[in-house]
């Protein structure tokens, strides 16, 4: 790295590793050749991409600001700072010897000044990053288990630098202990919170593409011509059944070595031994055969280990036929990791629901007995309440019958889809659930009756995570009023097995349309950017795709997802 400041890596980095499929992204990389520096990137977001974020409503003059349903956002203002991250073991302390002696003292040092502080006009604002406080939510990362190589609360130094001109509107708490919890505070916060995510995922791609770097370049050194797993298992073999032959050749040699080892030591020890039965001339010779007796003895030596070498080197090829199946069986078991993960979208929902209908019992439940609380009589909303444990029940079933789709047993199951059918059942089903937030969902007719050969489950977490992002951003769109009207469309654009789903939302934030189904892309807050990735690799599992169009909306955004099903059409199957 340090020999052309990085620049080898750089073009594996920019060419290879990020252009691979499904690769996850670094926007506005840029190598910077400069001493000290490797590379930088720029990423911009808008506050009214990121969800959450709060507006304000105007007030009189002399009132506070309060957060409302219409109104700008509560912008906390202009600011700047800097995060540092570092490895704290393995540090090479000479060029600050005289200050600490021990990696034990710096260790401390740094992890009192660890974190990420707060100054407003140089002056520090408690307790951001003071004392182990995680403001930045850095440590969620160590056990969550998102990434290996995201930051770490301890292994951070950096700042946000504030004025008082510029974010007046964050104010200081009486006892100079955070910020007056307010809408500028919090989106100050949420703002951060982006930031700190955006650096990390950077992070981590940085640190596993290296890490991708340097495993081919070990590959390339040690003759491997392809990465690819089966041309690597018949490297082995063909490595195998070389060694097999090579170590016959070596012990071949070994043996005439020995048997030349052999005369010359009993030609040193005749001289040695009887040295006036011998010429002037072969006792001068004689310190000379004593050096090649110990050059032939190492030789020897080395011609033994070679062969050891070689005896594990003919294993090669038992193992390559030992891991190929074993290899080929966990990528089968990786594969199935975005199923596993599609099925978590589903049971959030299901639990959200759930959660829903249960509060409404205990609601009803209680109102019930404070009515027949001290009464005799059987009061006609004992009746009532019963209908409705009946509708929740029917309510609960609905959501089961939902989710039974998507079980482990039935899921490698096919079946034949009709497209009508299949979409009324999920306008239907989603119904409640959508008019709750003012949101409908409309089949754009004329609907193409097509049918497709695939696992119901499987497309149905594809749709579900469909519908349940549009339903976060379009809430966030009529809170924020920007939409006076929240609709759901999906269409059949011809008679080809295609579907298009779209809202009347403001669209995909350009920061993420080119990236949107690689993983750990999002723009919630607490999102995990798992949803279209898994959507993805679902549909690609049976041989269809999905993608974002290029048309923009009124908004200038790109904003309709079209679901390519060709590849399970059943025409084209037959």
């Amino acid at each position: 790295m340090a020999q052309d400041q990085g620049a080898d890596f750089y073009i594996y980095l920019s060419e290879t590793y990020l252009s691979q499929e499904g690769a996850r992204s670094i926007p506005g990389l840029k190598w910077e050749d400069e001493p000290g520096w490797f590379v930088s990137f720029a990423q911009d977001f808008s506050l009214d991409d990121i969800g959450d974020i709060e507006l304000v409503t105007a007030s009189p003059l002399g009132q506070s600001s309060s957060v409302g349903q219409e109104g700008e956002f509560a912008n906390p203002g202009p600011f700047h700072g800097a995060i540092y991250t570092f490895k704290r073991k393995g540090t090479d302390l000479s060029a600050i010897g005289d200050v600490f002696n021990l990696q034990s003292e710096f260790s401390k040092y740094i992890e009192k000044h660890s974190g990420v502080r707060v100054f407003r006009n140089g002056f520090g604002i408690r307790p951001f990053g003071v004392d182990g406080n995680d403001w930045l939510q850095l440590g969620r990362g160590q056990t969550s288990g998102r990434s290996y190589y995201g930051l770490r609360p301890k292994n951070v130094i950096g700042y946000v630098a504030l004025t008082a001109q510029d974010n007046s509107q964050l104010e200081e708490a009486t006892d100079r202990e955070g910020f007056v919890d307010n809408a500028y505070a919090r989106n100050f916060h949420r703002v951060m919170l982006k930031v700190a995510e955006t650096i990390a995922l950077t992070n981590e791609n940085l640190r596993r593409g290296y890490n991708e770097y340097t495993r081919t370049m070990a590959a390339q050194e040690a003759g491997f011509v392809s990465r690819d797993t089966p041309e690597i298992f018949d490297q082995m073999r063909d490595t195998s059944a070389a060694s097999k032959e090579l170590e016959a050749r070596v012990s071949q040699i070994r043996d005439e070595l020995q048997a030349v080892y052999t005369q010359v030591a009993a030609s040193v020890q005749d001289i040695e031994s009887t040295p006036l039965l011998h010429t002037e001339q072969e006792r001068e010779i004689a310190p000379l055969l004593r050096e090649i007796r110990q050059t032939l003895d190492a030789a020897r030596y080395i011609l033994e280990q070679v062969e050891e070498a070689l005896s594990q080197a003919k294993k090669l090829g038992a193992i390559a036929d030992v891991l190929e199946p074993d290899l080929e069986h966990l990528r089968e078991e990786l594969s199935m990791f975005s199923e596993l993960a599609g099925l978590g979208i589903v049971a959030e929902a299901l639990s959200h629901e759930m959660s829903i209908v249960a509060d409404g019992l205990a609601s009803r439940t209680r109102a019930l007995l404070q009515k027949l609380k001290g009464r005799q009589a059987v009061d006609q909303r004992v009746v009532a309440y019963t209908e409705h444990v009946y509708t929740a029940v029917g309510q609960m079933r609905k959501q089961l019958s939902h989710l039974d789709p998507s079980l482990r047993y039935v899921r490698e199951r096919r079946d034949n889809i009709e497209m009508r059918a299949f979409w009324r059942d999920m306008q239907e089903f989603y119904a409640d659930r959508l008019g709750r937030s003012n949101i409908e969902m409309v089949l754009q007719e004329p609907f193409s009756d097509f049918v497709i050969s695939m696992n119901k489950g499987k497309l149905t977490q594809v749709v579900d995570n469909i519908i349940l992002n549009a339903e976060y951003w379009l809430k966030e769109d009529l809170r924020k009023r920007r939409i006076s009207t929240a609709q759901i469309i999906v269409r059949t654009p011809s008679t080809a097995p295609i579907v298009d789903i779209y809202d009347t939302g403001r669209g995909v934030a350009p920061s993420v349309e080119q990236y949107l189904f690689q993983p750990f892309v999002t723009m919630k807050p607490e999102g995990r950017g798992l949803g279209l990735f898994i959507a993805r690799q679902l549909l690609d599992s049976s041989g269809c795709l999905i993608s974002l169009l290029p048309e923009r909306n009124q908004f200038d955004r790109r904003y309709i997802f079209r679901l390519d099903l060709t590849g399970a059409s059943i025409d084209e199957r037959e």
